[in-house]
Parts: structure tokens; C-alpha cells; sequence
């Protein structure tokens, strides 16, 4: 295993690979590869969520917009809303944990070679499951598609003052 290492740190250094390192995004990459690419969205607010539905609620009544309850916004937030939260420490328990690794590897330098970095390819399997709590179906994309919904409803509405025939809730 050490001598693995050491002759993988034998080889030359990549050049000009960039390593940004952030609280909330990791991205690693030169101009013919990206090694590691995550971004650590904020956490949604239920309360603000639920807070946005009302509004647009009485904004489409106020201007005669006719509602149609077949997205099911409020219901997918309320359901999911634990699902939710405990991805969204997950992903931060994995992002810090990315972290720690991405340091490391950018003290060290990626090079020539790179598939047998073990500590890359350790950070590039916690991208891959960081990133799966993303997928469709999950509880997270559910709520930031129903987040997404409202905000795009919200801005229609305004944009059309009073205008849209009808809007799916």
C-alpha cells in the first residue's frame, strides 16, 4: 500500500489544475477535466416555504386566477418536510467530509496518473453519493422542485398582473 503511494507521488504534478475550496463549494479541475464538482445549497425554510404558498395563494385569488390543486405544493413540503431535513444534514456531514479531503489532495497535488490516487478517488465516491440525494424521487428534489414551482408561480403572477388564466398549486 505505502509503496502504491509513494509511486503514485512520484510522478509529476498536473499542471494547471484549480483548486477552489469553499464552505459551500468544492470544485477541482483543469482545463481538460473536472475531477470534483459540489455546491452546497443553502437549507430551505418550511415556515418561508409554506409562508410563499399563502402568498401566492392570495395573490392568484386577488386577481381572479383560477387554482388548481393537482401539484400538490403544500402537501409535498408537509410530507417530505422530515425526509428533508435529515438529507440536508447528511449532505453537510458529506461536504464537510469532501472538504477535508479536497485539501488534502490539493497539499499533495493530483498527478499523472490520477486513477490510482486512492484519496481522490475516495472524494470522488462521497460526490457521487453527495450528489445522489439530488435525484429524482429523493425527498430533497421533491422539495426544491416544489420550492422552484412557488418561486416561478410567484414571479408569473407578478409578471402578468393578473393576466394568467390559471395556476397549478
Amino acid at each position: 500500500m505505502m509503496d502504491e503511494l509513494s509511486d503514485y507521488l512520484s510522478r509529476p504534478v498536473i499542471k494547471g489544475v484549480v483548486f477552489e475550496i469553499s464552505e459551500d463549494r468544492i470544485s477541482i479541475q483543469n482545463p481538460g477535466t473536472s475531477f470534483i464538482m459540489a455546491r452546497l445549497d443553502p437549507p430551505l425554510e418550511k415556515a418561508a416555504l409554506l409562508e410563499q404558498y399563502q402568498r401566492v395563494l392570495r395573490q392568484a385569488k386577488a386577481n381572479r386566477v383560477r387554482i388548481s390543486y393537482t401539484a400538490h405544493i403544500r402537501k409535498t413540503i408537509c410530507e417530505n418536510w422530515e425526509e428533508y431535513e435529515k438529507t440536508v444534514h447528511e449532505k453537510q456531514r458529506l461536504f464537510q467530509q469532501m472538504m477535508a479531503l479536497a485539501y488534502s489532495v490539493k497539499e499533495r497535488g493530483i498527478h499523472l496518473g490520477w486513477r490510482d490516487d486512492a484519496e481522490l478517488e475516495h472524494l470522488c465516491q462521497l460526490q457521487y453519493q453527495f450528489q445522489s440525494y439530488g435525484w429524482g424521487g429523493s425527498a430533497a428534489s421533491r422539495i426544491n422542485s416544489a420550492a422552484c414551482h412557488l418561486r416561478e408561480t410567484e414571479t408569473g403572477l407578478s409578471a402578468s398582473s393578473g393576466r394568467a388564466d390559471m395556476i397549478s398549486l
